[in-house]
This record gives C-alpha cells, structure tokens and sequence, in this order.
C-alpha cells in the first residue's frame, strides 16, 4: 500500500516563535520516529534551519519563493504541493481557499474569540473571519487541550466533529540536568549565580505573563530570589533579568537550576 505523501508548511521550524516554533519541531520530529517514517514534504521560503540535521537526511526541505507571506500560504504552497505529488497538506490555522488538497490544520486556540480585548481591530476582524473558513475546508483539525477543544467548538461549529486533541510533548532533548551543573554553567554564560524565579514570557497579552511578575513579587522569595525571564518582550519588572530569545539548552539549564 502506497504511503500517502504529507506536505508540511515548515515556515515556522526556522524561527524564533517560541511556541510555534516549539510545536512544529516536536511534531516533525515525532513524525521521523514513527515505523514506518510517513512521506514528508517540509515547504519553507528559507533553507533548512540547523539545530536538528537528523531529520533534514529523513524528509525533503523543499524552498519556495512569493511576494509575500500572505501569497505563499494562499497560492505558492498548495500550489507546489499539488505538483510534487502530495496527497495531504497541514499548516496552521489557514488553510488556502484554492487549494485541492485534503488538509489538516492545527489550531492553538480561539483566544480572538474568547478574549477579543487582545487583539487589534483588524487581526480579530481577519481571524474572527478567516479561522471559521478554514475550520470548513479542514479534514481534521489538531489542538493541544481538552479546553482548546471546547472553545473551539463553542464558537467555531464547523469544527464540530473533526477535532483531534494532540496534546504537547516534551522536546527529545529536553532533558533533565542536575541543578550544580545548571547552575555553573548560567553563572559562566550569563553571570548568573543567585538563586531565582523563572518564567518563559511572551509579548502576546493571551498568555499573561505579567501575572508572573505580580505572583513573584507578593511572595516571600522577592527578599531572597531574583526573577529571571526568557522569551520575546522585555523585563516584566525593573529589578528582574530578561535574557532574550535563547536556545533549549539555556532553557533546560534554567529550569533545573531555579527555584520555582
């Protein structure tokens, strides 16, 4: 029996999105430990991102080119998968009204819904518009929680029915390293050598990091721990150390070595 040939948007594996970025590494890289390794096309308009070269011998990295961002996802992408013989397409939240292919979209959550306060008039008018859309074209639709699940189809009915629950998984090389080590190596790479509080932050007000900085600063570990963010944004306090985008082993070292 033929392997069905699955095009990817991989726009996203070469970023710095945190989560998104996070999300279609882990699941490219759970895709490579399945038996047998399904046929994969991975569709970027940038080469192949280092970090993971043991996948790039496993699946094709395919770069295509368009004006923009919003022409490579409607026209270029499908359009390319089509030709090199793909039988299924997944991206992420859109899906290309033109396309002719079975596709599988993943959606994180329907915070434009939920909570539309956070969104731009005109983000909330194109997703609040464009997500349903997508949601009827969709084979089936992926999403990380049980709660994600109910809100989307809560507000979105054409999803009823097609929604798949995938929750997250831990990164392969996201694994435990004992806290004396953790701790040496920030204190030589970050100057970074008193005990501390850590948060991953993001600009994106759904995620509510700043309740971070107010949970940090009315508990008792103010008078003895420094808070430590990573992420996009800046520092949530103006007495707490903010390092910015960094790698999985900088992260790994920071969980271990924190206190809370």
């Amino acid at each position: 029996m033929k392997r069905p040939i699955i095009a990817i948007d991989a726009r996203l594996v070469g970023t710095q999105n945190t989560g998104d970025t996070s999300y279609w590494r882990g699941l490219i890289w759970g895709l490579s430990q399945l038996d047998p390794v399904p046929s994969l096309l991975l569709f970027s308009d940038k080469p192949f991102p280092p970090g993971f070269p043991e996948l790039e011998t496993i699946f094709q990295w395919r770069i295509i080119k368009a004006p923009s961002s919003r022409l490579w996802s409607t026209f270029a992408f499908p359009q390319e998968a089509k030709r090199s013989g793909a039988d299924l397409i997944h991206t992420q939240y859109n899906i290309s009204p033109v396309s002719q292919l079975k596709t599988v979209t993943t959606i994180h959550d329907v915070s434009f819904f939920v909570n539309p306060e956070w969104y731009s008039p005109k983000d909330r008018f194109l997703l609040t518009r464009g997500i349903p859309a997508s949601c009827k074209r969709a084979q089936k639709i992926l999403t990380v929680s049980e709660t994600s699940k109910q809100e989307i189809e809560l507000h979105i009915p054409a999803a009823q029915g097609k929604i798949v629950v995938t929750p997250n998984a831990l990164s392969p090389n996201f694994e435990p390293v004992p806290k004396d080590l953790a701790r040496t190596r920030l204190a030589k790479d970050h100057n970074l050598d008193q005990p501390f509080v850590f948060a991953i932050t993001s600009r994106w007000a759904r995620k509510n990091t700043q309740l971070a900085a107010e949970a940090f600063q009315q508990s008792n570990l103010v008078q003895t721990h420094k808070l430590v963010t990573c992420g996009p944004g800046e520092p949530l306090t103006p007495e707490s150390l903010h390092l910015g985008y960094v790698d999985d082993l900088t992260i790994r070292n920071l969980y271990a070595a924190a206190d809370c």
